[in-house]
């Protein structure tokens, strides 16, 4: 773009006319007087150069206060410019750009300025003054536009990119989310090159936005319980993450679907507990086997899908996934080793690891002879019933270990408590495995070529090659369990892996509890709950794991669709909407009879959680009561009333009309109701019409009380007594005089 420059004018320096003083020639007078003609002659030429630079000044000051209105006027359009942003600031209408547009403007101003000056030397002068300011104005508007057209295209990119990443989140295939991935990359590409990064920023940004959709579509696909699916795109994107990041994420996957397994077996005993039958434990085999190996400070893992990656670095069992140092052997192989560094097993995972070591150090029966071990270690007694002391000197024997150190550091762990390791809580098996990992100087290292490495995580993620060990057999484990056979379930409960039992025991408590207190009423209460959570601005994944299992999916579903509903501001126009729904329950509460508790709550999200939560009440009051709770009101009593009160009916009636129609028909059954506590019985039809009768011909207040049909008035606000809200009706007693 063109520098706008000032050239309305330009004008050639302005000749002042030479103003000519001279002596009348006289020929030669005297001395006296032509020393006189020489003193005039001075004084003339004198004042002529005062006359000159008074016009000079003059003229200046019209100069100056012209630039004084130019440059409030370039003060001015400043301001405006200014506030033009964004697209505003590129896109003008007219073609030209913006500082085209500001800079005409104030070179016209400067034009207009400029032709109402008298002379060539003001017009030379005010050129002077004005090239300046010409000059900085065009420069910062120019400034001001190049800063906006790169912040706009700065939050244009940055608008594609969220667009991109919100899309690959929820992409309803997998064809879709790696059109969004391959987006993704173009959006980092395009970044980049505005930005001016290195390749090596380029591609470390987008390995961090790529582990960032992958894990929140993660997220998406395993509260879906698509655990497979999460797995698999974890692997296939792998080689794009970091591969820590696509380690962590697959091991959290595989123990987000354990976990789900130990629900849904847990439940399983539950039902079978309830009536006895068949229970699927699923596969308790060792994973396959896979193949890793090294030696030194590398451990090179072989992936399910052929890929390699290599943990180096870090401490030896870190490398191994071997939290416990565990050398490589039958025990080992039994609970999923896939190689060995030369010593030490070598695991498919840490959990894998991790529950290897927590099988053997709490369960097994290993350790009860060793050869040159001066410490008590139990000898002829198995792991599970030695003592923390005793565990660890056979497990961290003296000649490798400083032995009473990490017998003081372990124990300090559980409070000095040394009891047989089989007997420890689960958070005290927690804390004696941490502060173990501590003593065996576990740190983490790097890892690199992540092609497959979140297959890896999986605890069953070797690849099975000619040098590998074959898969073990994957059979499925069918047990009876007689109903009510609760050692039964004991039994198989202890079968299973350590990690596994606690999380077995407590769903199939709750489970049990659940089916004890009855499963509708806490559904119902726990859909409540979840409705007034979400109300309060939570979302569905952030609701307990407990209260998703109870629910399951519609509900979940239902939840979801009700706070998009609410985030959108759209449930209160809804809720509006739906108060002749609320209404015509309160003005027909027998409908409200042959409807479940589950199906009032379901309301909801249709009327509101206060309204559903007041026909809930209405609803137990009614069952509690029996039929005693729905006095009879005759139509035609409500109509009458309906008139007198002026309120609209049919398809001329508005939610007012709705409302105090609702709030009529509830006065008159909680005057009713009144009357019964005191005369063990209800009104007659007749008593009923009396009483509608009556009440219309006086109004009530904030504060009053009802004797016989009279009502005294405290306060000066007046509203219809039989149309009174429940809050005003709070304040008031019924009191029918006795017939």
């Amino acid at each position: 773009m063109k520098t706008p420059t000032y050239d309305n004018f330009q004008v050639a320096p302005n000749t002042l006319p030479q103003t000519r003083f001279g002596a009348q020639e006289m020929g030669d007078p005297g001395a006296a007087i032509t020393q006189q003609a020489k003193v005039s002659m001075a004084l003339g030429q004198h004042y002529g150069e005062q006359a000159l630079q008074q016009m000079m000044a003059a003229n200046q000051s019209v100069a100056d206060q012209k630039w004084v209105e130019v440059e409030n006027y370039r003060l001015q359009l400043q301001q405006e410019y200014e506030q033009e942003r964004g697209l505003n600031a590129l896109n003008r209408e007219g073609g030209l750009s913006l500082a085209d547009e500001y800079n005409n403007k104030l070179n016209q101003f400067i034009a207009d300025q400029a032709e109402s000056l008298n002379n060539r030397a003001q017009v030379e002068m005010f050129a002077h003054r004005v090239g300046p300011t010409q000059a900085d104005f065009s420069d910062g508007v120019t400034k001001h536009m190049m800063a906006e057209s790169r912040k706009f295209q700065e939050e244009t990119l940055k608008g594609r990119m969220d667009v991109t990443i919100s899309g690959a989140i929820v992409a309803p295939t997998e064809q879709a989310f790696a059109t969004a991935i391959a987006r993704l990359e173009g959006n980092i590409g395009d970044i980049a090159a505005h930005e001016g990064w290195p390749p090596e920023k380029a591609q470390m940004e987008l390995r961090a936005k790529v582990g960032e959709v992958v894990s929140q579509r993660a997220n998406r696909l395993m509260d879906m319980n698509f655990y497979d699916e999460a797995k698999s795109m974890v692997a296939q994107y792998a080689p794009m993450m970091d591969g820590k990041t696509a380690l962590d994420l697959q091991a959290r996957i595989a123990k987000f679907q354990m976990d789900e397994e130990d629900e849904q077996l847990g439940r399983a005993f539950a039902e079978a507990y309830q009536k006895g039958g068949m229970v699927d434990l699923g596969n308790q085999s060792t994973p396959p086997a896979g193949k890793a190996g090294g030696s030194g400070n590398v451990r090179t893992y072989t992936t399910q899908g052929g890929g390699n990656f290599r943990k180096m670095g870090g401490s030896r069992s870190w490398r191994n996934n071997n939290p416990g140092n565990m050398e490589y052997g039958t025990f080992a192989k039994s609970h999923g080793a896939i190689g060995t560094d030369g010593r030490f097993a070598i695991f498919p995972t840490e959990e894998a690891g991790r529950r290897a070591k927590e099988a053997l150090i709490f369960e097994s029966n290993g350790g009860k002879r060793l050869p040159n071990n001066p410490l008590d270690y139990g000898a002829g007694i198995g792991y599970r019933d030695k003592t923390l002391t005793q565990m660890i000197a056979a497990y961290a024997p003296a000649s490798e270990n400083n032995t009473r150190a990490y017998q003081q550091r372990v124990l300090a762990a559980v409070g000095g408590r040394n009891k047989r390791m089989r007997d420890y809580t689960p958070a005290e098996r927690k804390a004696i495995m941490q502060a173990m990992l501590v003593v065996e100087g576990w740190k983490e290292g790097r890892v690199e070529g992540a092609a497959g490495a979140a297959v890896a995580a999986n605890a069953g993620g070797g690849r099975q090659g000619r040098d590998s060990e074959p898969a073990a057999t994957q059979q499925p484990r069918m047990v009876r369990i007689p109903g009510g056979d609760m050692a039964a379930i004991e039994r198989q409960i202890d079968r299973l892996p350590p990690g596994r039992r606690e999380n077995v025991r407590r769903s199939f408590r709750d489970r049990v509890s659940m089916i004890e207190r009855g499963e509708n009423d806490l559904i119902q209460k726990t859909n409540r709950n979840a409705l007034d959570a979400i109300a309060s601005g939570a979302r569905v994944q952030d609701l307990p794991a407990e209260v998703k299992t109870i629910l399951g999916p519609s509900r979940l579903q239902a939840l979801d669709d009700y706070r998009d509903k609410l985030v959108r501001g759209e449930q209160n126009k809804m809720e509006e909407a739906a108060k002749p729904i609320y209404y015509d329950f309160l003005y027909h509460p027998e409908k409200l009879t042959g409807m479940s508790e589950e199906q009032i709550i379901n309301l909801a999200p249709t009327i509101g959680m206060d309204k559903a939560n007041n026909l809930l009440e209405r609803k137990r009051r009614q069952e509690r009561d029996g039929d005693q709770s729905v006095p009879k009101v005759e139509a035609e009593v409500l109509n009458w009333a309906t008139r007198q009160l002026n309120i609209k009916t049919g398809s001329n009636a508005s939610a007012e009309d709705l409302q105090k129609r609702g709030w009529l028909m509830d006065n008159i059954m909680q005057a009713n109701r009144d009357f019964y506590s005191t005369h063990k019985r209800y009104m007659t039809q007749g008593e009923v019409r009396e009483f509608v009768t009556k009440t219309l011909m006086d109004n009530y207040v904030s504060e009053y009380m009802l004797r016989g049909v009279f009502w005294d008035s405290l306060e000066q606000e007046r509203v219809p007594a039989l149309i009174a809200s429940p809050q005003q009706r709070g304040r008031m007693r019924y009191e029918q005089g006795s017939k």
